[in-house]
């Protein structure tokens, strides 16, 4: 059906809708790039569940208290605690530097 205003079909008046650009998101491994084997299983672990606890921590404090469900902050909570039990089965397998800068760069692992 012609247009009202212009008179074409397909109508030459609206500006014509684009198809969403899709972020490229995939980049290709540095060749001079360290395997978690060669940077430390135990410490890679340990990385990575201080950097869970922190999403959530953060997840939790910005989010309006009237948007989480009681059944979600539970879920939050436990997931926290059980990142929390795999860093402290994880931080007595490290060494000591390793431990000790752990610990200068992520507090909360003190108190476990």
């Amino acid at each position: 059906m012609d247009c009202i205003k212009c008179g074409f079909d397909p109508c030459e008046c609206r500006p014509t809708q684009q198809a969403p650009r899709i972020r490229d998101t995939s980049t290709p491994i540095p060749s001079d790039a360290i395997t978690k084997d060669e940077f430390g299983l135990d410490l890679f672990e340990a990385i990575v569940c201080c950097g869970s606890i922190l999403q959530l921590q953060q997840l939790r404090e910005k989010t309006p208290p009237n948007r989480i469900k009681p059944k979600q902050l539970k879920e939050w909570q436990y997931r926290e605690q059980e990142q929390k039990t795999r860093l402290r089965g994880l931080v007595p397998a490290l060494s000591d530097s390793n431990a000790a800068e752990l610990m200068r760069r992520y507090p909360f692992v003190a108190e476990l």
